[in-house]
């Protein structure tokens, strides 16, 4: 079977003056084009320095922002034999624990990273991880012989390629092993759906280690050999335009986000630079990651169709890091459909979703790959239910991964599931998403592990929180978070809030606390326990932008919050 690898060192050889990919420096206005021969004699040069001080499949952590050098020491790992674990800057010293049990956990053999972030990974390691010794080493200051032999390195299909470090958005962060097998298996059903040839540019300002930006942004255009044009994520949230200006400039045909970068593009860009914009050759703009709202790809449809942006060119996808990324998707030009959930869904278990409520819209994620096999299935008794039926979302396919590193109680648990009746000998990927099949379209509807059960009713978190954030004119642009606690055996919601601005004044602040519980007795028929609100930046995230909401929780229980007002029911009585 061909690697990745394989496909790369054939077209480093047959085509090697071909621009692969275009960093986009936008505070240095400058364009830093590598070719694929560049690329691989790069590669070939860190290949070299981690065959000398490390085994065959050790791990190599990258710790890059987006930039050519993550890329070059990705398949550098590669031509070593080696598995690399893509992972972001250290920033903040609450990161230093699961960090350093990361590191006591993978075994790591070395850091690889620039010039720049040396110094201050060093720093960051010998403050706060005083325990952990692991070399920091800059690929930048290798020094590549003109004349190099190549690394005859043998490449089983079971041999990992990567860990994906998933968020952690509601369990404790763990890393996903990825095997070249699962990763051709996936690029496969990528290619099947994106159809990409020579005459595509992609386009992205993902982070390579955010699991889209990986193998959506690096390993997908090896495999298709397709011209890639990226920029860093923090210069694409501080001006969206540039983002925008580089798909009209350079006629990039496919992209890839998620749903609040598509909504930045609305929010921070101008009518005055959206004029500018010609978007024609745009074919497809992939959208996932987290939940898909109708109205966002409403308003970017809107907002652009003056430049000649169309609502057939968004493509939903869904996936995740245990199945390599995809699951399903919509193929470019196919009209995109929704779904009114209280109408539609059948759910065996009560739900409350009243008429009226916004959240009652789903977005279809697409339709399944001819390569795999995907079932909605009822959680409790492992049976698979019929098409319209709300289910958990279970995969069977070679994409999905080989389970958690070092985790095997979770790898069988994930990894390993068996349906109760029919084809039971098959192991299953369980997602932990709900969702549905309607139409031969997937339709993502929650996660069953954020579910609120409230007096036998489900409701959803992301839905609170959207009422939430919608509540009051001062909570524009600003995150909640929504969780259950325990109250004398019985589920109570608690919204935490951030608002922006100063509240020094108390009845400022019961107006915004009154406009949220309002809001969401209106919207779900449903009243808050406890309503707090925080300043922004105070709710924990994922690397990926995603809200914890377990850490949410433990401050709230733990008393760790720093609050600006807190309103709760008289009544309430939290069990210990």
């Amino acid at each position: 079977m061909k690697t990745i690898l394989d496909v790369f060192t054939k077209a480093a050889k047959e085509d090697p003056e071909f621009p692969l990919f275009t960093y986009h420096d936008v505070d240095a206005q400058t364009e830093i084009v590598m070719t694929i021969g560049e690329l691989y004699q790069k590669a070939l040069g860190v290949a070299y320095l981690l065959k000398g001080m490390a085994e065959p499949q050790s791990r190599i952590v990258l710790i890059f922002d987006s930039s050519l050098p993550f890329i070059y020491s990705f398949f550098g790992c590669l031509m070593a034999g080696m598995v690399a674990i893509p992972m972001l800057i250290p920033k903040e010293t609450t990161h230093a624990k699961p960090i350093q049990d990361f590191f006591n956990q993978t075994k790591a053999s070395a850091i690889l990273t620039n010039e720049e972030s040396v110094l201050q990974l060093s720093f960051f390691m010998n403050l706060f991880l005083p325990d952990v010794s692991i070399p920091c080493i800059s690929v930048e200051g290798l020094e590549v012989p003109e004349k190099i032999e190549e690394l005859n390195i043998s490449i089983k299909p079971e041999d990992l390629v990567y860990l994906q470090h998933t968020s952690g958005l509601t369990h404790v962060p763990k890393d996903v092993m990825v095997a070249h097998g699962n990763l051709m298996n996936h690029l496969l059903i990528a290619q099947e759906f994106f159809d990409l040839t020579k005459t595509d540019k992609i386009g992205f300002w993902l982070s390579h280690a955010h699991y889209m930006g990986l193998v959506m942004g690096v390993l997908l255009p090896v495999y298709a050999k397709v011209e890639t044009h990226f920029m860093k994520r923090d210069q694409f949230h501080d001006a969206p335009y540039n983002f925008m200006k580089m798909i009209s400039d350079q006629k990039i045909t496919v992209t890839f986000g998620t749903s609040s970068g598509y909504q930045l593009c609305v929010q921070k860009v101008s009518e005055e630079q959206r004029d500018t914009l010609d978007l024609h050759p745009w074919r497809m703009a992939c959208i996932g990651g987290e939940h898909i709202r109708k109205d966002v790809v409403e308003n970017f449809t809107n907002f652009y169709t003056p430049c000649g942006f169309k609502m057939e060119t968004f493509a939903p996808e869904y996936g995740l890091s245990e199945a390599t990324l995809f699951v399903s998707g919509k193929k470019a030009g196919e009209e995109l459909h929704f779904l009114d959930y209280g109408k539609v869904v059948k759910r065996p278990l009560p739900q409350n979703r009243p008429d009226g409520a916004h959240v009652k819209i789903c977005t279809s994620s697409g339709t399944i790959s001819k390569y795999e096999k995907v079932m909605i299935v009822n959680p409790d008794t492992k049976e698979a239910v019929e098409d319209g039926v709300e289910g958990e979302i279970w995969v069977l396919g070679d994409h999905a991964a080989q389970g958690y590193w070092m985790n095997p109680e979770q790898t069988e648990e994930t990894f390993h599931a068996h349906l109760s009746k029919g084809d039971t000998a098959k192991s299953y990927l369980r997602t932990g998403d709900l969702g549905v099949i309607y139409h031969d379209e997937l339709f993502l509807t929650g996660r069953i592990k954020e579910l609120i059960i409230i007096q036998d009713q489900n409701y959803y978190p992301e839905d609170i929180e959207w009422t939430s954030e919608h509540a009051h004119e001062d909570l524009q642009g600003c995150s909640a978070a929504a969780f259950s606690i325990e109250e004398e055996g019985k589920e109570a919601l608690v919204v935490i809030q951030e608002i922006k601005g100063e509240y020094d004044h108390e009845l400022k602040t019961q107006e915004v606390i009154d406009s949220i519980r309002q809001c969401i007795l209106h919207e779900h028929s449903l009243s808050p326990a406890v309503i707090i609100l925080v300043f922004p930046g105070s709710l924990m995230k994922t690397y990926r932008g995603k809200i914890q909401r377990y850490k949410a929780r433990e401050a709230f229980l733990n008393n760790t919050l720093y609050l600006i007002a807190e309103w709760r029911r008289k009544d309430l009585r939290i069990s210990a």
